[in-house]
Formats: C-alpha cells, structure tokens, sequence
C-alpha cells in the first residue's frame, strides 16, 4: 500500500465517530478506500454524504433503521431549494450509494430509496467558457514565471479537454511537445488515454517551461508558487490552487470567473464547431460513453441556426 493510501486507511480509523451515524460513514469511507476507488472519488463521497447525514441529525435519526422514504423526500425537496437538477443529482446519487452499502451490510433490510422516484434532470446546454472572457483574462498575463504559467494552464485547458483534477495531476514527462499528445494516467475512470495541445498552446508550455529551467521529467507540469518570508517555495498545483489563480485572473480582467469544467465543455462544444466528430471528442474527453459526451454538445440555437441555414431541404429549391 502506498504511503499516502495506507495514512488515509489509519487516519480514518482513528477519527472516532461522535453521532451513531458516523460509525456507519466511517465504514462507508474505509470501504471505498479499501476498493481504490479514486482519491476525487472519495472527496466527492465525503462532501456529498455529510450533507446527507447532517440533515439526517436535524431530523433526529440516530439509526439507518429509522429513515424512512418521507426522509428522503424531504430531503430532496430541502436540495432543490439551493441547488440545480443536476446538483441534487449528485446527492442522490451519493445517497444510493450509501443506502446500497447498508443493505449489502445487512444493517438495513430493506432500502427505503426503492420507493424513491429518480429525480429528473433538466437538459439544458451546458455553457463553454467565454472566449471573449478568457482573452480578457490572457491579456492580463505578463512575461514573468506565474504569468507565463497562467497563459499556458488557459490554453492547455480549453485545448486538451482535461478534467481539472487530470490536469494538475500531469507531469512533465506526460506532454510531447513535438507532437502535442497529453497522456493523462490518472484518470478518473483509472483507464490511461491520450488528448492533445494545439501548436498555441504547446508555444505557451514551452515559454514557461524555459524560464523555470532545471526541469525534469518526473517534475510536476504545473507549479505552484507560494512565498515564505520573502522566498519563493515551489510544489505540485493543486485543484484548489488552479480554482484560484482562475479566480485570481478573472478579478484583474474586470470578467465573471468561469468554472473549470466549462473549459472542458468550451473543448468538446468548439470542437463540434469546428468539424471534430463526436466520437472522437468522446475518446478525448475520457467518456464511458456516448451519451455523456452528447450532453456536452447540446447545441445553442445559433448552432443550430446555422445548420439549417447550410442544409435546409427548401433551400435547395429552385422557385
């Protein structure tokens, strides 16, 4: 067992459960680590289920004996009073899984969530990042190390389609600059797979990567920078600290901050645009299938405008 994994594995047993429920969320947790489910994997559950189990409380459950299906009705109802469709999905999702658990545990009999109807989604298009945006964020990169970085976490990220938590996970030996192939390993579904940065984006990575000089290929491709007492200590970018130096951009350009997930949408949708198929958009983006990747490409009426307009039957009529 890997370090990190085996401090994980005994950091969780030794957190010792203040609340009934905690007892069951604790064997919940050390069952998904004890499956090498994903480090995000984990993190999603752990944000996800505490939520559950916190409403659960102010209900005044002590036992997963006592939830009823009027619980959990409840408790979708409160959700989506805060969140979107897709958000209280999320949760649901979270909460099946858990509740499924208990039952293979036999510490529940039966599921109360068998008498839950699935909530539905709303299939709106999901929006890419600005372009208009994001060149008012490029425009306030400078030529120094961070700025020269920034430019290039921008570029790579619309370009490649990678999932954030992929993204920071690169390392320098993972990027061919003479062809372009990003091999993302650690991926969310654990499967290896190959996308790519364009000719712009790899001139970017390669202007940051000579001014930080000394560069190995098991170093991280992204470096955060953090200053101690006047000196510039270095590591591995985390997720957090790509949230915000986007943050950070989009302050100083005067634009809404977009999320990170819309540059991966901006990649699949600009793509579509420009002729890409969708499976191979798919194949990029690191689908399990094609109907993930057909959400993403939901097009905006403009799109489709245009298609009629280039394809339209009467149009091709002489009258």
């Amino acid at each position: 067992m890997a370090q990190n994994s085996r401090h994980q594995v005994l950091s969780s047993l030794q957190v010792l459960p203040s609340h009934p429920l905690d007892f069951y969320y604790r064997d919940f947790i050390l069952d998904a680590e004890a499956a090498n489910r994903t480090p995000g994997t984990i993190v999603y559950y752990r944000e996800k289920l505490t939520v559950f189990l916190d409403f659960l409380k102010r209900q005044g459950i002590t036992e997963p004996q006592e939830i009823k299906p009027s619980h959990l009705r409840a408790y979708l109802a409160e959700l989506s009073k805060t969140h979107n469709s897709g958000g209280v999905m999320t949760f649901f999702r979270t909460m099946r899984t858990f509740l499924r658990f208990l039952v293979n545990q036999e510490v529940l009999e039966t599921n109360p969530l068998e008498k839950i109807r699935v909530p539905k989604v709303d299939l709106e298009p999901l929006e890419p990042v600005n372009l208009e945006h994001l060149q008012a964020m490029l425009d306030t990169c400078d030529k120094s190390e961070m700025g020269l970085r920034d430019k290039a976490i921008f570029l790579t990220l619309l370009d490649s389609g990678c999932r954030a938590r992929e993204f920071v996970a690169l390392n320098v030996a993972d990027l061919d600059l003479a062809t372009g192939a990003i091999t993302i390993r650690k991926s969310k579904s654990r499967k290896p797979r190959i996308t790519f940065a364009g000719r712009k984006a790899r001139r970017a990575i390669a202007a940051y990567l000579r001014l930080r000089g000394d560069v190995k290929l098991d170093d991280p491709l992204w470096l955060a920078y953090h200053m101690v007492d006047g000196d510039g200590e270095t590591n591995r970018l985390s997720y957090a600290g790509l949230r915000q130096l986007v943050r950070r951009r989009a302050l100083k350009a005067g634009v809404p901050m977009p999320g990170l997930h819309a540059f991966r949408r901006g990649f699949a949708i600009f793509s579509l645009r420009s002729g890409a198929d969708p499976v191979s958009i798919s194949r990029m983006l690191g689908h399990g299938s094609l109907g993930v990747t057909m959400r993403y490409l939901r097009q905006q009426a403009d799109d489709l405008a245009k298609v009629h307009q280039e394809h339209s039957p009467v149009g091709r009529l002489k009258l």
